[in-house]
């Protein structure tokens, strides 16, 4: 419930004041995603390059050796 006073200035200063408290709220979390998103973004491109150097060096060591196919196939 909120309590009315005689001023309004008084009302539109504590909404003012609960807005502003609102807003550092939505600052910090939003800060703290940003951080979250970059850290992610780093660790999937280091993913990326991994899988990559996978893929070529697993390529390098198929075309190198004579692979003999399996009969059922």
């Amino acid at each position: 419930m909120n309590p009315k006073h005689d001023d309004p200035l008084i009302d539109i200063q504590t909404q003012l004041s609960f807005h502003e408290a609102s807003m550092d709220e939505l600052n910090t979390a939003l800060i703290a995603q940003m951080k979250q998103i970059q850290s992610l973004e780093t660790r999937l491109k280091q993913l990326a390059e991994k899988v990559d150097s996978l893929s070529v060096a697993s390529k390098e060591s198929t075309d190198s050796a004579d692979i003999e196919i399996p009969p059922h196939y």
